[in-house]
């Protein structure tokens, strides 16, 4: 009973990581990324703190390591809406999903 635990466990995580990884890169070849058309409007510097504070401006494979250690830590990044910070009023328009996209799906 205990050996079919422990295999049905290793099922589990496989499947989850397998899961996870697909949903990562399918989001990674859809075109543009969160920010795109929602930043246009945004001075320079913000934009440029808005793509580094979201990981946005690192490699993909980066990221995706970045993603895959805050999974398994169970950590998530938030949106400035439920952080309470000043950036917010700026995005109160744009659900919290999509900060970023991946973390928040995964």
């Amino acid at each position: 009973m205990g050996r079919y635990l422990i295999r049905r466990f290793a099922e589990l995580i496989l499947t989850v990581f397998l899961i996870a990884t697909a949903t990562f890169f399918l989001l990674e070849a859809v075109p543009g990324d969160p920010l795109t058309q929602r930043a246009d409007h945004l001075p320079e510097q913000t934009r440029t703190a808005l793509y580094q504070r979201y990981g946005l401006d690192k490699p993909v494979m980066e990221r995706y390591l970045i993603t895959m250690k805050k999974m398994c830590k169970g950590e998530s990044n938030r949106c400035p809406q439920q952080l309470g910070e000043g950036l917010a009023p700026a995005f109160v328009f744009v659900p919290c999903g999509l900060y970023p996209c991946c973390s928040r799906i995964i």
